[in-house]
């Protein structure tokens, strides 16, 4: 099945830090499988956050499917 199915039916969509300069945040659902970055911003309009951040203005923890 592929990711955007797979986000449909429910699972996550989990941020994780980069971890040095320059690099960008990896996404994730949440067995693992990585969701790219061109695939992220293409479905990015149709996710809503699930997870606030750990600060008023950073980036959601994880994203679920708003349609």
């Amino acid at each position: 099945m592929n990711v955007l199915k797979r986000i449909k039916r429910g699972e996550k969509v989990m941020v994780t830090l980069p971890s040095g300069r320059g690099k960008h945040n990896q996404y994730t659902l949440t067995d693992g499988t990585e969701v790219g970055h061109d695939q992220f911003a293409a479905i990015r309009a149709f996710l809503t956050p699930e997870d606030t951040g750990l600060l008023s203005d950073a980036e959601p923890q994880s994203y679920v499917w708003a349609g």
